[in-house]
């Protein structure tokens, strides 16, 4: 469960990603902005990224525990 919503979260985050790089294509928000807001989105990626491994090899771990016994 922890897993899928950690995934969930990543591919919102992704859209978000996408939907700002088309607004600052556009010209709907100003450069400088835009950038700051990819800089935080690319911070708040790697909190995910790394709550993704670590849910992926407590599992992972898990299973191995669950083999031996």
């Amino acid at each position: 469960k922890r897993i899928s919503l950690v995934q969930g979260i990543d591919i919102e985050l992704n859209f978000e990603r996408s939907c700002l790089r088309i607004i600052k294509k556009k010209g709907y928000i100003e450069n400088k902005k835009c950038d700051v807001a990819l800089e935080k989105a690319n911070e708040i990626g790697k909190i995910i990224g790394g709550l993704n491994k670590y849910y992926y090899e407590s599992i992972s771990e898990e299973n191995k525990i669950a083999k031996n016994n």
